[in-house]
């Protein structure tokens, strides 16, 4: 077996696939490596498996486990080996509801060096900051470990129960101050770029070191793992962003878990993959809420800035609320092709708007039926733009240039 174990180290540099069942057995184990993956492309619970102490070493974050779970359920067990005196750390994800599509989900862990776990994070984890002050590095209160459990290919994430097992070595590191049974395993939102939306969740063994039963719904299967106390849980900023509609004009509500040391908001609007931009800044001491002057926006973002010049993303919110309006514009070959319906006025003031509110062109259509269709020329760069009539609201639409 010391044979076998030697040659399949090797290509672990590279990557190697088990199509039916990879199983360890003993005490021997194998070590991933310098980014190289171990793909299971059996989706079956047993692909993967160990018959003594033995398991699978990764060091890394990029050195991975890849199951091609797919929609399957049930429990899938990874025999982590962890690297103090190659202690076996089991993890397990007990899949409840299959997730949908051709997906994979990818396993690793990896310990640190030292206390500061922010020396150390994963790529997609931004700050280690507490949940009280947002001001202080909570590491000292994060064990010395994280876990990658990555779905990926899913248009909707499985839901699953994690169990987690730990090295006393990790909590016990100095510089640390954990009280082990007070651990509870918390996730890093990478889209809101915060911690504290998933409090510490799990209950915590000191004898097994094990924390178990820790719910992951759909939503909240984000990449990067870890215990922390739940007495002193890593940072959330902004909770509860909400948007509505109310006049077809977009309001944005939202809480703070602490509101003393935070300063500023910033208000961005986004629109189809571009760069966020800035339409205004708040002082979110005398407000929670936020209507945006124009309907012609769709994704909100806001970022809370304190008193040290931290600052911290929320979630990415769509609404919206443009009038529903039964006439039409389009953009084709250079033109714009236009309908109005039902028109009151004998002319129609129509203005082109770009992304930024200037605007790019204005036509006076004269009315000459219930429909009405146009065609005038319209030179415009690739991109967005907003289409609406000045002289009532019979019109309000988007158009694409691409």
């Amino acid at each position: 077996m010391k044979s076998l174990l030697s040659v399949l180290i090797f290509f672990l540099q590279f990557n190697i696939y088990a199509q039916t069942r990879f199983g360890i057995h003993g005490t021997s184990f194998l070590v991933i490596d310098n980014s190289a993956k171990l793909v299971i492309e059996n989706p079956a619970t047993n692909a993967l498996f160990s018959t003594g102490s033995g398991g699978v070493k990764t060091e890394a974050e990029y050195d991975q486990i890849v199951w091609k779970i797919g929609t399957n359920t049930g429990n899938y067990l990874i025999p982590f080996i962890g690297t103090a005196a190659n202690t076996p750390i089991p993890f397990s994800a007990t899949l409840t509801t299959g997730g949908t599509g051709s997906g994979e989900i990818r396993f690793s862990t990896y310990p640190g060096v030292t206390w500061d776990n922010d020396t150390y994070r994963p790529s997609d984890v931004s700050h280690m900051y507490d949940f009280n002050t947002n001001s202080i590095n909570n590491s000292l209160y994060v064990i010395d470990r994280f876990w990658i459990i990555d779905p990926l290919g899913y248009s909707v994430k499985p839901s699953a129960t994690f169990d987690f097992t730990y090295i006393d070595a990790e909590h016990l590191q100095l510089g640390n101050a954990i009280v082990e049974a007070n651990l509870g395993a918390q996730r890093f939102n990478s889209s809101g770029l915060v911690w504290g939306d998933y409090l510490p969740q799990g209950t915590t063994s000191i004898l097994p070191n094990t924390t178990t039963n820790v719910p992951v719904s759909s939503l909240d299967f984000f990449r990067s793992w870890t215990l922390s106390l739940t007495t002193n849980p890593l940072y959330s900023s902004i909770d509860n962003f909400q948007t509505t509609c109310v006049d077809n004009f977009p309001v944005l509500t939202w809480d703070f878990t602490e509101n003393n040391t935070i300063t500023e908001l910033e208000i961005y609007a986004i629109e189809d993959n571009n760069p966020p931009f800035l339409i205004d800044v708040i002082d979110p001491n005398e407000q929670n809420y936020y209507q945006v002057n124009s309907s012609n926006y769709s994704f909100f973002q806001i970022n809370a800035l304190d008193a040290l010049s931290n600052s911290f993303l929320s979630e990415i919110k769509t609404i919206d609320c443009s009038p529903s309006y039964e006439s039409s514009a389009n953009y084709s070959n250079g033109m714009l092709l236009i309908e109005l319906v039902n028109s009151s006025n004998e002319e129609e003031v129509i203005g082109v708007f770009d992304m930024s509110g200037k605007l790019v062109q204005q036509i006076a259509l004269p009315i000459t039926g219930e429909n009405t269709l146009f065609e005038s020329p319209l030179e415009i760069a690739f991109g967005i733009y907003y289409v609406k009539s000045l002289s009532s609201e019979i019109l309000s639409t988007k158009i694409k240039r691409f």
